[in-house]
């Protein structure tokens, strides 16, 4: 247990994750294993292979990927690290929300979020300056009906 009176962002972020389910994670395994199945065709990449490969029987494989059994901490930072030696982003499997994080390293696709996320950016940008310049405006009208 910790001292909750001196509390910083790092304890409060621990506290929050202490009920925190991760079961999002063996779901993203299973699909980029699907995806590289689908695009390179090599049978490596069918569950079972896959699960010999990593020394575990297809059973427990078929369990993890499901996320109906726990499983090694290192079984699961394996199937990461080969996944980023393939080209995927490891954020992008462990963060819960990654929208904003793209899939791959070096993915074209999340320059084009960026752009769309930078673009709106600035749209509210100029939205709440407008906001701005009617309210100081409604002020102004204000103190004249007031002062008159």
């Amino acid at each position: 247990m910790y001292d909750q009176t001196n509390e910083g962002k790092g304890a409060i972020f621990l506290k929050q994750m202490e009920n925190e389910d991760f079961g999002y994670i063996p779901e993203r395994l299973k699909m980029i294993r699907r995806e590289l199945q689908k695009e390179t065709k090599e049978d490596l990449y069918d569950q079972k292979m896959f699960a010999e490969a990593l020394g575990m029987s297809a059973a427990a494989f078929n369990s993890l990927e499901n996320n109906r059994a726990g499983t090694s901490f290192r079984v699961v930072f394996k199937i990461i690290h080969f996944f980023t030696l393939m080209g995927y982003n490891p954020l992008w499997i462990i963060s819960k929300d990654n929208l904003l994080i793209p899939k791959k390293n070096h993915q074209s696709e999340f320059i084009l979020n960026r752009s769309n996320v930078d673009n709106a950016f600035n749209q509210l940008n100029q939205d709440i300056k407008a906001i701005q310049e009617e309210t100081n405006t409604a002020i102004e009208r204000f103190k004249k009906q007031i002062t008159s």
